[in-house]
């Protein structure tokens, strides 16, 4: 976070509303120089072209579906103590931002909504989600925010979980985040784009990424015969998307050196339409009309190279790169969603479905206790550089009263855990998949289950809880 006073003549500024706009003017300029995907690239070594820096392919890409909110903060309490919010998400990714429609007079905002980032660097970088409630009359009320940390959801593919808020007394979240990583090979597009329309029929997903560099242009016209050298930009535009680069002043051989990235639906039958203008008189200096299915056809689905300018001079040309990256998701279609397929589906099939989960569960050989201790507390002690031998004393000590049978131990409660430990972020990161084989007589009804996670460091206590499943003794609960 970036943050700044005003002095001397500039306190005029400092009043509300004033400087809430020239704060976000300061860190919109500041985003576009030095937060990613915008950097600043120096060369340590002689004779090595500034271009071949410049032009580094991201890492890959987040699909991330904002699905629902629970139990968020009221931010307009009426009469009687009654209220609710107008609550939205906004989802960052490096400088990139993204925002949900709002959800009117709710506190368990259904929204199902899909963005996609590209993700240059994953070291260091996050998703950040902030909670907002819209008010029309004032600045818009905080409800809570949330941060995961993108190497994370590196390694494990996909995640789809309830996230308690941050900075907030209550409120949950759930996303469905997919990593998508990124292919040279044009035989997985077939496969992505019958993945990303079985994911959503009413919002547009990608299947591919078209990398462009500009490089630079020679041998200019003037915007007239009168007129002196141009001061020339380029504008680029694919389907609804239109960027520009930076002016370069009264030159007929500008050099840009400037990387632009576009998400695609469908490469087959897209176009990328290149015009270079005159930045003082806005007049056309030439233009061209690459199509995108071009790529598919080239090795390493790469161009560079120089292309001859229309409505131009006979030798004005601008110098290109550009590269196809195609989706490779790490799921597949058949492999929908767990919580798109939830929303789908009545209560009843809900159930019966859970009864089957539950019965190839019990029906799987229970491994034993010392396995199941020994698999969750691992990573945990790996992240934290703790010996096992540690763990592998307290269970030696056990003793032999403590050994059962296979068929005794099939039949306990078990509970299933992910624990993980983020050095980075400091932060123990507990996940309740599922709890079995709860304790109820017969005669009872079923129970309404929870989880209650208590952490105890340094004589303090800090306790968390899952939400309740009603009348089963075997929840699902699947909530960080």
């Amino acid at each position: 976070a970036i943050d700044f006073n005003l002095t001397n003549l500039a306190d005029v500024f400092d009043i509300p509303g004033l400087s809430d706009i020239l704060r976000q003017a300061v860190l919109d300029q500041l985003s576009a120089l030095m937060v990613l995907p915008n950097k600043i690239y120096v060369s340590l070594v002689e004779n090595v072209p500034l271009r071949l820096l410049k032009f580094v392919p991201p890492t890959g890409v987040l699909r991330i579906k904002v699905i629902a909110g629970k139990e968020l903060k009221k931010a307009d309490v009426g009469m009687f103590g009654l209220g609710s919010s107008d609550p939205y998400a906004v989802v960052k990714v490096g400088s990139q931002e993204f925002r949900t429609s709002v959800v009117e007079n709710s506190i368990n905002p259904q929204w199902n909504y899909y963005c996609e980032a590209v993700v240059d660097q994953v070291e260091g970088q996050s998703v950040l989600v902030d909670i907002m409630d819209k008010d029309p009359s004032s600045k818009d009320d905080f409800l809570g925010r949330m941060s995961l940390n993108i190497s994370t959801l590196l390694a494990e593919g996909k995640s789809c979980a309830w996230h308690h808020l941050q900075d907030t007394k209550t409120g949950k979240i759930n996303l469905d985040i997919t990593w998508v990583a990124l292919s040279d090979d044009p035989e997985h597009l077939p496969a992505e784009m019958m993945y990303i329309k079985s994911l959503s029929s009413k919002t547009p997903l990608s299947s591919s990424l078209l990398l462009v560099f500009v490089d630079s242009a020679k041998h200019l016209p003037n915007a007239s015969q009168a007129a002196s050298e141009p001061s020339p930009l380029v504008e680029l535009t694919v389907g609804a998307n239109k960027v520009c680069t930076s002016v370069k002043p009264n030159t007929n051989d500008p050099v840009w050196e400037e990387n632009f990235h576009f998400l695609m639906a469908n490469p087959e039958n897209e176009e990328v339409v290149i015009e270079v203008k005159d930045g003082k008189s806005e007049k056309s200096l030439g233009h061209c009309v690459i199509p995108t299915n071009f790529l598919l056809k080239e090795k390493g689905l790469q161009l560079d190279q120089p292309f001859f300018l229309k409505d131009s001079g006979s030798e004005s040309q601008i110098i290109l790169m550009l590269q196809l990256k195609i989706f490779k998701s790490q799921t597949t279609a058949a492999e929908k969603p767990k919580a798109e397929v939830s929303e789908e589906k009545d209560d009843s099939v809900q159930e019966e479905e859970k009864e089957k989960e539950v019965s190839k569960t019990n029906d799987v050989v229970a491994p034993s206790l010392e396995d199941v201790v020994l698999s969750t507390v691992s990573p945990v002690l790996d992240s934290a550089k703790v010996s096992k031998e540690v763990l592998d004393e307290s269970l030696r000590h056990r003793g032999s009263s403590s050994k059962m049978s296979t068929e005794e131990e099939k039949d306990l409660p078990k509970i299933q855990l992910t624990l993980r430990y983020s050095m980075q972020r400091n932060k123990l990161i507990v996940v309740v998949h599922k709890v079995v084989n709860l304790p109820y007589k017969d005669e009872e009804e079923l129970p309404d289950p929870y989880v209650k996670v208590y952490l105890i460091a340094d004589s303090k206590e800090t306790k968390q809880k899952t939400h309740v499943c009603q009348n089963t003794a075997n929840p699902v609960f699947d909530e960080t």
